[in-house]
């Protein structure tokens, strides 16, 4: 995959949230995109169906809802799973609202992991992880 290790830009309509526990930490928040778009350099695209990305502060200050259709650029990475591999995207950044969704916001599914204050989410600084 020739964006494997590299930063693309994508879109795509926030579905869910919900939260993974990885090697290193328990209970990380994520977000789940459906309808993705990874968009190639030399004006192409390429339709992915649905990601799951681990969420950092940029995503807690950006807040997005559920429904919400955003743009962003992710870097590409690998990882292991029952029967092989997939690939999944972390460490968003550049967030753009493209259209306005009207379900529960980012910040109500902190509020529901107990994470209210700024301190709490300093654990949201998430890298790439297998």
């Amino acid at each position: 995959m020739p964006f494997l290790g590299r930063k693309a830009s994508f879109s795509g309509r926030v579905r869910k949230f919900g939260r993974i526990n990885t090697r290193y930490r328990r209970g990380v928040a994520t977000v789940c995109l459906r309808n993705v778009v990874l968009y190639h350099s030399d004006g192409g695209s390429a339709d992915i169906g649905h990601v799951w990305a681990p969420t950092g502060a940029i995503v807690a200050a950006f807040n997005p809802r559920i429904g919400d259709w955003i743009s962003f650029n992710a870097w590409v990475h690998e990882y292991h799973k029952a029967g092989g591999f997939d690939y999944g995207i972390c460490r968003l950044s550049n967030l753009d609202l493209m259209s306005a969704g009207k379900g529960p916001s980012f910040a109500d599914h902190l509020s529901k992991l107990s994470l209210s204050t700024e301190s709490d989410m300093s654990w949201l600084e998430v890298s790439c992880y297998a």
